[in-house]
């Protein structure tokens, strides 16, 4: 897991549940924004998305993006 130096990221309780599903946890670097661009990105995507499919069934949207993940054509 990268994530910027926010101290929820950096408390002990965060640390034990990563631990506790044996995910290894890195820190962007410290005043430099474009160290975590990437997850960023995929941020304002996924905000993007929250967004557009407002009100929505979430099974319904979980098909949409399984489908879209993996290269197959549905017709809703």
């Amino acid at each position: 897991l990268l994530s910027d130096n926010a101290s929820y990221y950096k408390s002990k309780k965060f640390s034990q549940f990563l631990k506790n599903l044996n995910i290894e946890q890195k820190f962007s670097s410290v005043f430099n924004p474009t160290g975590n661009s990437l997850s960023e990105r995929i941020n304002s995507d996924i905000l993007l998305v929250f967004k557009i499919y407002k009100g929505w069934n979430l099974g319904i949207i979980k098909l949409i993006i399984e489908t879209k993940s993996t290269d197959c054509i549905i017709h809703i």
